[in-house]
């Protein structure tokens, strides 16, 4: 547990990338039944964009913790840039569902590009329009794209 620990101030204030690898690597090595090291390292997988090891950890983990927000999130970015873009949805709408703010915030974000890739503007204005309707740093960004949607898909209003 000492190395995913040391792992998660390298990785979200060091930003030590390698390093966090490392210890989160070692705490496998050490304990491979310790779950909470197969979320950290798919999150810093994530991060890293090596998608397709990122999702195998998190899948692994969800296994055992269904429940965590914050792991359906980064699996469905996994998965979306995956271009398994159907397969991210689910995740992604339960991320929205038991996340806090921040988590709600960015799974809405990564679905509505989702549904954007599928061809599915009226969709991705639903999530654009609560961003864009909501506090938080996502707010601008949505409200440019659900304008360019707009633009493009006249009959979506």
């Amino acid at each position: 547990m000492l190395f995913r620990h040391r792992s998660s101030v390298k990785m979200f204030y060091d930003w030590d990338w390698k390093g966090a690898e490392a210890g989160i690597r070692r705490a496998l090595e050490l304990n491979p039944g310790e779950l909470t090291a197969h979320q950290s390292y798919g999150a810093l997988l994530t991060a890293l964009g090596r998608f397709h090891e990122a999702e195998r950890q998190l899948a692994l983990f969800l296994e055992a913790h269904p429940e965590s927000a914050d792991a359906r999130f980064y699996r469905g970015v996994s998965l979306l840039m995956l271009g398994r873009t159907a397969e991210a949805a689910p995740p992604l709408m339960a991320a929205i569902e038991i996340g806090e703010s921040r988590t709600r915030e960015e799974a809405r974000w990564y679905l509505a590009l989702g549904f954007l890739k599928q061809d599915e503007p009226g969709k991705a204005l639903e999530q654009l329009d609560v961003l864009a309707t909501s506090p938080g740093h996502r707010r601008s960004e949505a409200d440019k794209l659900r304008q360019e949607v707009r633009t493009r898909s006249p009959g979506q209003q």
